[in-house]
């Protein structure tokens, strides 16, 4: 689902050009809101950004379900945010 919201924006933001360079360039620092919460391309290395819920399984009404219990937002690579500060 992400990846088609994500395509479906750069196919707008590019005007329709397939071109993978208009693509490219289309990616670079979009956010939106996706099923996981929201979602961002770092314009630097063209990653995913994304929030982080930190969730633990509880019994809630006779059944075992994820609860959510922190979060934490824009989480970048850790390798390459390193690389690029």
């Amino acid at each position: 689902m992400t990846g088609c919201i994500s395509s479906t924006r750069r196919l707008k933001k590019s005007g329709a050009n397939t071109d993978g360079e208009a693509l490219i360039a289309a990616a670079k620092g979009m956010a939106w809101e996706s099923p996981r919460g929201p979602m961002s391309i770092d314009p630097a290395t063209r990653d995913v950004v994304q929030t982080v819920y930190m969730r633990r399984v509880e019994k809630v009404g006779g059944q075992l379900v994820n609860v959510e219990f922190d979060k934490i937002e824009n989480v970048k690579d850790p390798v390459k945010a390193r690389s690029t500060n």
